[in-house]
């Protein structure tokens, strides 16, 4: 049974240490705009931890239309096609889940442009997901249809690897992207690192529940 209590405790706390989503502001919350929109340019650090790579803005949107997560959400093209990334530090062997959710803009009122919003998503410099595709047909500001992507890849080496959203239309009206998060799925065969106390404390209750069984089942045995 101590072997079970074991298992199940290391199983709780793998989930927990590995849950962590890498990804800082995913769901881009973190400076409140005042207005509908706000138009950053590449060097413009409103969006905070995201790098704008241009060559046109992106729109950050907060009332144009209903984020997937909070208030606000990412139109990649501004006056154009345009990019937002941002650098993650990730380890050698360690398989990652990439997941975000796009919609589209649907505003037709003074551009004339293509129902099919489309974009490109790169890990470093290696090509994530090519023609990542979302049809506005039917959708509005208060019915966009977020649809959510997932994508896994495993890290070749230790070192930071930016995530990188590019458009690949151009017009103004272009992909809508939000709640983007990193997370490690497997663990890297060589990290047997043992967590750090504050580690321990964050893994959830459930977690800490198994361990004290197992702590007071060593106690038992160690007193025969």
């Amino acid at each position: 049974m101590r072997k079970l209590f074991v298992a199940l405790g290391i199983a709780a706390l793998s989930t927990g240490a590995m849950a962590q989503n890498l990804v800082v502001n995913g769901d881009f919350e973190d400076t409140a705009i005042s207005g509908g929109m706000s138009f950053e340019y590449p060097g413009s650090t409103v969006v905070t931890n995201w790098v704008i790579g241009g060559p046109n803005n992106v729109d950050l949107i907060r009332d144009g239309w209903a984020a997937q997560s909070g208030y606000q959400s990412i139109d990649l093209n501004g006056w154009g096609a345009s990019s937002i990334g941002q650098s993650v530090s990730l380890l050698a062997g360690t398989t990652y889940n990439v997941s975000f959710w796009v919609a589209g803009n649907t505003e037709t009122r003074w551009y004339s442009t293509s129902a099919i919003k489309s974009m490109n998503v790169f890990i470093g410099t290696d090509l994530l997901a090519g023609n990542v595709t979302f049809d506005t047909t039917g959708k509005s500001g208060t019915d966009m249809g977020w649809e959510k992507r997932d994508y896994s890849f495993v890290a070749s080496s230790t070192q930071n690897y930016f995530l990188n959203f590019v458009s690949t239309m151009d017009s103004p009206m272009g992909m809508a992207l939000d709640n983007v998060s990193i997370t490690a799925v497997s663990n890297n065969p060589g990290n047997n690192a043992v967590p750090e106390p504050s580690e321990w404390a964050a893994m959830g209750l459930l977690g800490a529940g198994l361990l004290g069984l197992v702590v007071r089942g060593r106690k038992k045995n160690l007193a025969n």
